[in-house]
């Protein structure tokens, strides 16, 4: 499957095929879990589309359409029978080096520049302050 020339007949029939498994998949796990829709007004009305909130609550996508973060965060907590003592973590991955620049949050900016003397080789300081007990390519590569 080329971009740079027309396809030929049949040559996009494997991701035809892609799409029609992905999308049956998608019709039968919402029919499944969301007991107000019906796999047949699924796909003859409604459609795979994106919905606001409340047209979403009214067809039976979601079932509560004024929720916040933090509700949803304490239906979760509750409805899975998780203790009130939890923590949240958020795990983001690290930028690219130009990224800081592009929006802004550069040193060239902000006029604040961070000295840094590393003292134990014991890790490289890209591995420092970010946990690692996960596994990201991104921080393997030499």
């Amino acid at each position: 499957l080329s971009p740079y020339r027309p396809w030929k007949p049949g040559e996009d029939d494997s991701l035809k095929a892609i799409l029609a498994y992905d999308y049956e998949r998608f019709t039968d796990i919402v029919s499944k879990n969301r007991p107000r829709i019906n796999k047949q007004k699924l796909i003859n009305e409604y459609g795979a589309q994106v919905f606001d909130p409340p047209k979403a609550q009214e067809l039976g996508y979601i079932d509560d359409g004024d929720s916040s973060y933090s509700s949803a965060l304490s239906e979760l907590v509750t409805q899975a029978k998780i203790d009130t003592a939890y923590q949240v973590v958020e795990l983001k991955v690290p930028h690219p080096i130009l990224s800081d620049l592009i929006e802004g949050q550069s040193p060239l900016f902000s006029g604040k520049i961070k000295h840094e003397i590393q003292l134990t080789p014991a890790l490289k300081s890209e591995w420092m302050n970010r946990p690692l007990y996960l596994y990201s390519p991104a921080l393997t590569t030499n």
